[in-house]
């Protein structure tokens, strides 16, 4: 028994050196360089109210590298500014559970109560809400073609708005087209014209890209009492749960009480089937539903209706571009209508989304990561609860990197026969838009399959012209308003129709 009493007591001993020799090797590395002082604090205050972090970001990369930290008061910032340091961080066996996390805001708890997918901790919860995401598009159909029918026809709609317009109002054209793609995906049926429920959306959107600004969001998760306070943090969250409850009352609840068991309709229905058969309800509530709603709304329109209008804009300047693009769909589609299996054999088009998302990078940050221990990596240390944030700003535009980054230039993304890059080459892994590992997009192929038809519908009907008068604004996202999610002005134009028109004829 002694003897046994012995061992334990020098297990104990040795375990505790072991862990102080660690403690002390990893404390006695360095953090990874960056600016210093308070005129660091100042430019970062200022950098988080005017939205342009991704500024001082990138003259940060320049300076330090390709890691970048800063401290603010106790809370330390990782910064990562090279693609394939991005998936080491969050897809590396060894650091990936430690690198995933969120960090808790006012924003997450108000909108969401930290239980969507983009904002969850890792861990049983946000597994089961990326797998009801992914079951449920499986239930409603085969991935995103089960509503091809009704986009197709959403599409027709825009066309002939498109050819009844001597000025075309593109902004206002793809913002309708995206909403209602949304709410058929959703919902699987277009609402009415004049239904305000699009309105509904958009001012969501708003709303909530508003109260999820680090200028807003920050006060309220260090001194929450503000929000009952009258001022305009609290008018800001007022707006946001007005937003919310109508969204809830016009599509959630009309849907649920729709739903008939065995015969689901939409996303929602298909949620609510999942839930219909699950054994222990408790694993789904209705709230899970109404997130994921919430989620698709918000990550499905701001970014894709940047994309889109910064493509066309680009088309505009670059004539060449479009016919060439023209002439790729011309000889694949003919005078047929497109449909989603072309998307194979119109590579050029993917091209063109992958470019414009990297000349545009107009969500130039990422979403927070937080570190939930701490954690070495390349001789650095990084501290428990660290913010890390992915920098694309700096990926696609670095010169070292990319030749000429403030051209837009599809062929990147294409070998010499013509074929687009696969995902795994190096080209693709320096940028990464849709994230990688366990916080990767999960709407990407619902993304990219409706600027696919988007894009090769309407450049297989016109060719878009800039309107009488010039440009009303410009494809270069330096030129945008700061925001959140970078959008460009009003965007005006001219169209010609193409010889091949099919949803004209």
């Amino acid at each position: 028994m002694e003897l046994v009493t012995l061992l334990v007591i020098l297990l104990s001993v040795c375990c505790s050196v072991l862990i102080y020799q660690k403690w002390r090797d990893i404390s006695s590395k360095p953090l990874p360089p960056g600016p210093r002082g308070l005129g660091t604090f100042f430019n970062f205050v200022n950098a988080v109210s005017n939205f342009t972090l991704h500024v001082h970001a990138d003259r940060w990369a320049r300076q330090y590298g390709d890691i970048v930290s800063v401290a603010l008061f106790g809370q330390n910032i990782v910064i990562l500014n090279e693609g394939r340091l991005m998936k080491r961080f969050f897809c590396d066996d060894s650091l990936k559970m430690v690198t995933n996390d969120r960090p808790s805001s006012f924003a997450s708890r108000f909108v969401f109560k930290d239980q969507c997918i983009g904002v969850s901790s890792l861990g049983k919860h946000h597994t089961r809400m990326r797998k009801l995401f992914h079951s449920s598009l499986k239930l409603y159909g085969d991935g995103v073609q089960c509503f091809e029918d009704t986009i197709i026809e959403e599409l027709r709609r825009v066309v002939l708005q498109i050819n009844s317009n001597a000025e075309v109002p593109l902004d206002e054209i793809i913002s309708n087209f995206l909403l209602n793609a949304i709410h058929i995906l959703l919902t699987d049926e277009r609402p009415n014209d004049g239904d305000s429920t699009l309105r509904q959306m958009k001012e969501y959107n708003s709303a909530v890209n508003r109260l999820f600004g680090l200028e807003v969001d920050q006060p309220l998760t260090i001194m929450p009492f503000l929000r009952y306070l009258p001022g305009p943090l609290k008018t800001k969250c007022d707006n946001v749960k007005s937003c919310i409850e109508a969204l809830y009352a016009s599509i959630y609840e009309n849907m649920k009480a729709q739903y008939i068991p065995g015969e689901p309709r939409g996303l929602i229905q298909a949620a609510l089937e999942t839930q219909h058969n699950m054994s222990d309800k408790s694993k789904m509530a209705d709230d899970h539903i109404r997130f994921i709603m919430l989620e698709i709304i918000s990550a499905g329109y701001l970014t894709t209706r940047g994309t889109l209008l910064g493509l066309f804009l680009a088309l505009m300047e670059q004539p060449d571009l479009q016919d060439t693009l023209y002439e790729h769909i011309k000889a694949s589609v003919g005078d047929r209508k497109v449909n989603v299996v072309d998307r194979g054999s119109i590579p050029y088009v993917d091209a063109m989304v992958l470019e414009v998302l990297r000349y545009l990078t107009h969500g130039p940050v990422s979403l927070p990561h937080r570190t939930n221990k701490d954690m070495e990596i390349d001789s650095y240390r990084i501290p428990k609860d660290s913010i890390i944030l992915a920098n694309f700003w700096s990926m696609a535009h670095d010169e070292k990197v990319w030749d000429s980054p403030w051209v837009f230039r599809p062929e990147r993304f294409l070998d010499d026969q013509g074929h687009l890059l696969p995902p795994d080459h190096p080209v693709r892994q320096r940028f990464l838009p849709f994230g990688v590992g366990k916080r990767q997009c999960p709407g990407e192929v619902f993304a990219k399959t409706r600027m696919f038809l988007l894009i090769t519908t309407l450049c297989q009907h016109f060719k878009f012209l800039p309107p009488e008068g010039g440009m009303t604004s410009s494809s270069d996202v330096r030129t945008w308003s700061p925001g959140l999610i970078l959008q460009p002005e009003k965007v005006l134009c001219k169209v010609e129709l193409r010889d091949t028109r099919p949803l004209l004829q």
